[in-house]
């Protein structure tokens, strides 16, 4: 969170070339501008989705490091087109009033991915910084506490008495 925040402005402004702190003018520039707007670019543009075309040095870089860069909750390469499942067992926990990600993107074709015991938890009342929201670390400390302890009940039994709502959209 805080990499997508950054620095703000008062934070890096110092009087000093190389900017306070030890922050460079390029981040007290994107902090003139706000984290928030370069964050909403990285999707608008289809940085994340659209293919990209690589050039020459870019591939050679690439092969270079094909061997040590693995997606290991996936096992797909980099130069692979789409990852495949993953491995294990996995809980996303979702705010369903997320700006950023929504439903249309975050869930569509998401079970796919999912191995047997895996779910998406939505949380109706929160937005995209869950950790934060009042309900939203309880509801987290709550899944980890579930998968600490081996996930012997279900999530549902696990989650009960929140402060905040909670539903499990998708299960596999």
């Amino acid at each position: 969170m805080a990499s997508s925040l950054g620095p703000n402005k008062t934070c890096c402004s110092s009087g000093t070339t190389d900017g306070a702190q030890g922050y460079g003018r390029k981040v007290a520039a994107r902090a003139d501008i706000g984290a928030w707007y370069s964050g909403c670019r990285y999707y608008s543009e289809g940085v994340a989705s659209e293919p990209w075309d690589k050039s020459l040095e870019t591939i050679m870089g690439l092969h270079n490091l094909r061997e040590k860069t693995r997606r290991s909750s996936s096992g797909a390469g980099i130069f692979d087109e789409k990852p495949g499942r993953l491995k294990v067992p996995t809980t996303v926990l979702w705010g369903e009033k997320d700006p950023a990600l929504q439903s249309n993107i975050m869930l569509e074709g998401i079970k796919d991915y999912f191995v047997h015991g895996s779910q998406v938890v939505a949380l109706p009342k929160h937005g995209h910084w869950v950790p934060l929201e009042e309900g939203g670390a309880d509801a987290i400390a709550r899944v980890i506490i579930w998968a600490l302890n081996r996930e012997k009940n279900s999530i549902e039994e696990s989650l009960q008495g929140l402060d905040t709502e909670f539903k499990v959209t998708i299960e596999k």
